[in-house]
């Protein structure tokens, strides 16, 4: 039976993968909105968990169109 091991980033390829520099990710970690794996010392990263946090954020056009012209 073949287990099923999620996809994971580095902390560097986390931080590039949603836009932000690794002080971001790392404050953005501690406060829970995204989701990591401690491995031998290492952080990883969980795409779903980087994919989830991306998809929460609003949409700027989204956003525009909702707003009524005045």
């Amino acid at each position: 039976m073949l287990a099923i091991v999620p996809r994971t980033l580095s902390t560097s390829e986390a931080a590039t993968y949603i836009g932000c520099e690794r002080k971001k990710l790392l404050r953005l970690l501690h406060a829970k909105r995204i989701k990591a794996k401690d491995l031998d010392g290492r952080l990883r990263f969980t795409m779903e968990s980087l994919d989830k946090f991306l998809n929460g954020l609003p949409d700027a056009l989204d956003t525009e169109r909702e707003v009524p012209c005045q």
